[in-house]
């Protein structure tokens, strides 16, 4: 395992080598919002033969969707976003490869590693509302981003959403 700050292109280059078997990254990162070029990355790994696994937890794939960035697995929690009402605990794989899927899938099945039945009704309740609630929460955390940027006792605001703080033009292409 190498920790690599994958803000840092050449870094993450340098990282991969022809033994990488998996590149895990998360855009925006948690708990420091910053954003990572999943594309750029996507393509340094396969060229390696690794697969991409992209923790998308923050955005949710209202807001972006790494499969289409090139990455071969998605992580999102259904607890944060999917569900949206936090009484569900659990997390959701998305695969871009049929033969993958299917390996991953075996995994779970045979591991017992899935949601039981009134969980699976509850994500299902939540994406009937995700969108919106999204949206709005969206709409909200730039309200808020725009009055502290103009607040006086404010010297920064970290907020990859706002036009001109770092990763914004990164984050609003993905």
């Amino acid at each position: 395992v190498v920790n690599v700050n994958t803000n840092d292109l050449l870094a993450v280059q340098r990282a991969i080598t022809p033994n990488t078997k998996l590149v895990m990254l998360e855009s925006p990162t948690n708990p420091r919002m910053q954003i990572t070029d999943i594309a750029a990355i996507s393509a340094m790994a396969h060229k390696a033969g690794a697969i991409v696994v992209v923790d998308n937890s923050i955005m949710a794939p209202v807001f972006q969707r790494p499969l289409d960035l090139g990455a071969d697995i998605c992580m999102t929690s259904a607890t944060k976003f999917i569900c949206g009402h936090s009484d569900v605990t659990g997390g959701i794989l998305s695969v871009r490869d049929p033969k993958l899927a299917d390996e991953v899938y075996f995994m779970q099945n045979s591991e017992g590693a899935s949601l039981g039945p009134f969980d699976c009704w509850l994500c299902i309740r939540g994406l009937k509302t995700m969108s919106l609630r999204m949206e709005k929460q969206q709409q909200n955390a730039q309200a808020i981003a725009a009055f502290l940027k103009d607040h006086p006792a404010v010297t920064k605001v970290n907020y990859a959403g706002m036009a001109g703080t770092e990763g914004a033009e990164l984050h609003w292409r993905q």
